[in-house]
């Protein structure tokens, strides 16, 4: 699994290149603290870019744990990965992520938000 810091800030609307978002609603938002769905990570596409807009304290964190054990949220706690940044309060940030079974945002405090938009080889 590869958690990398993108560069600059999210460009949510530049999706013209054949690239897809991967959630159902556009967006996964948290407005109260605790662990968003593990989201799978889409066969076929070279890497996710994660955008992560909060405005209180959030994460996000990844895992290689079996298709079984993230269906059933019992992903065992030394399998988490949490991204590079950490936490992080009132900001916007991004990470391209690469080859992990599952990924999730972390609501601290405040409410985060979750963007994902799967990169196409």
């Amino acid at each position: 699994m590869i958690l990398e810091s993108a560069a600059g800030q999210a460009g949510l609307g530049s999706n013209g290149t054949g690239n897809k978002i991967v959630l159902p609603n556009g967006s996964q938002q948290l407005t109260s603290a605790g662990n968003g769905e593990w989201i799978f990570f889409p066969r076929g596409v070279e890497s996710v870019s994660i955008i992560l807009d909060s405005t209180g304290d959030g994460r996000i964190e990844a895992t290689n744990a079996s298709y079984s054990d993230v269906e059933n949220d019992t992903v065992p706690s030394n399998s988490i990965v949490p991204w590079p940044d950490g936490d992080i309060g009132v900001d916007r940030k991004e990470i391209n992520l690469n080859h992990c079974q599952a990924f999730r945002q972390v609501n601290i405090s405040g409410t985060t938000t979750l963007y994902a938009i799967a990169k196409n080889s």
